[in-house]
């Protein structure tokens, strides 16, 4: 027998902006249940390890860790670096990023929740949902074994590839392909005292080695180190993986094995053929392939590439993107497309509700953005920002003057 239980707002997804979407709409007195598939908090950010918080600060050539905007995703951000002992990179053209730890990422996830009063639902999968004319009026999920039905006025969908567009057929914006995927691995035992530049440059002679020799599968080309992962003899690796992402049925389950199949590789090459891994060994292989975009919803308005590059300003601003446009192709390096340095182009409301539903809000990677602008507006630093919105949005269920001035209030976007 299914059971039921009323929210006022449920969010779908527990990563970086279904945790602020929930925290938001709890803050506002709203009883609040946030669905997560994952048995954490964190999404790609823990599942995936992506490791870097990139989006949160503004690109500088200079020593400059100004955060892009203020609120909860600057406390998150402050609050995650001090947990993780780390502190800000900067690479070429200026970009900045946080690297953290992926457990501190859970746990802060974790406290932050259940300190606003967020109904945890984890190892949970929606599955189905009702709505009546133009308003969602419930959603269905299984909570473990069990089916529960949640009576609700507003959702957000923080699921990253817009399941509730599924589940009631809405349009959506989609592709025939999306970005690359890559999959992490962590390895431990190396030399504490090995420089981080011989280390690298070791990692890149050996892969290349490999290659030419025809002693490492051509799909091992593009291994590189994830930034700020090395410290105390770890580090982390990633892979970028070949293989197309379209949205067929099933495809993960052929991702997460070929990346599998290629960490066995590499770890078993590296410790056989080059002096710096030889003490290496397997420490982590996060659950999940990280996978960057996927379908989105169709919102009142979409979020363009010609918006991001021109660095547009609006009075309706929700969130502001700092971090360039990112696209990871197959078999090559990242195309990244930069707007001024210290510039940012604001994302409105528009982009976060359905034009096709009432109640229906979104945040994160599956926001209503089209290819180029969400190869930006996908990072965590930004989905922060939107999921916060998001929540405040769907909590109060308008998007008037004085709703978007509470956000950019709440966000110090103003």
């Amino acid at each position: 027998m299914e059971k039921q239980k009323t929210c006022e707002v449920v969010v779908i997804g527990g990563g970086a902006a279904g945790i602020a979407a929930a925290c938001a709409s709890a803050s506002l007195g709203k009883r609040v249940a946030l669905i997560e598939t994952a048995p954490y908090l964190g999404g790609k950010a823990t599942a995936a390890y992506v490791g870097t918080i990139c989006g949160a600060y503004f690109r500088s050539e200079t020593p400059d860790d100004t955060l892009v905007c203020g609120g909860f995703p600057a406390t998150f951000v402050k609050e995650l670096t001090l947990r993780s002992h780390t502190e800000i990179n900067r690479e070429k053209e200026g970009i900045q990023f946080l690297p953290y730890e992926q457990f501190q990422f859970k746990k802060l996830s974790d406290e932050l929740c259940q300190a606003a009063g967020v109904e945890l639902y984890l190892q949970s999968t929606v599955y189905a949902a009702e709505k009546t004319a133009n308003k969602i009026t419930a959603l269905h999920a299984l909570v473990g074994p069990e089916k529960l039905k949640f009576n609700t006025e507003a959702v957000v969908d923080c699921s990253g590839n817009a399941i509730v567009a599924d589940l009631l057929q809405l349009q959506t914006i989609s592709s025939d392909k999306y970005q690359a995927s890559a999959k992490v691995f962590g390895l431990s035992g190396m030399d504490p005292e090995l420089d981080l530049a011989n280390l690298k440059l070791a990692l890149y002679k050996g892969i290349k080695k490999g290659l030419q020799e025809k002693a490492l599968d051509t799909r091992l080309q593009h291994v590189s180190v994830v930034p700020g992962s090395y410290k105390h003899g770890n580090i982390y690796l990633k892979i970028g993986l070949p293989t197309l992402i379209g949205g067929a049925m099933n495809e993960l389950t052929t991702l997460n094995i070929e990346g599998r199949n290629l960490i066995q590789e590499i770890v078993t090459y590296l410790q056989s053929e080059v002096t710096s891994f030889k003490k290496a060994q397997l420490s982590n292989v996060p659950s999940e392939v990280g996978i960057r975009t996927g379908k989105r919803h169709l919102g009142r308005a979409v979020l363009t590439q010609e918006w991001v590059m021109q660095a547009t300003k609006s009075s309706e601003s929700i969130a502001r993107g700092a971090w360039p446009i990112e696209k990871w192709d197959y078999g090559h390096k990242p195309e990244m497309r930069y707007f001024a340095e210290g510039d940012y182009y604001d994302i409105t409301g528009k982009s976060l509700a359905s034009d096709q539903l009432e109640n229906l809000y979104f945040g994160g990677r599956n926001i209503s953005a089209d290819d180029e602008a969400i190869a930006s507006a996908r990072v965590i630093g930004t989905c922060l920002q939107t999921g916060y919105a998001a929540g405040i949005l769907a909590s109060r269920q308008s998007m008037s003057p004085e709703v978007i001035k509470e956000i950019q209030t709440k966000l110090e976007l103003v």
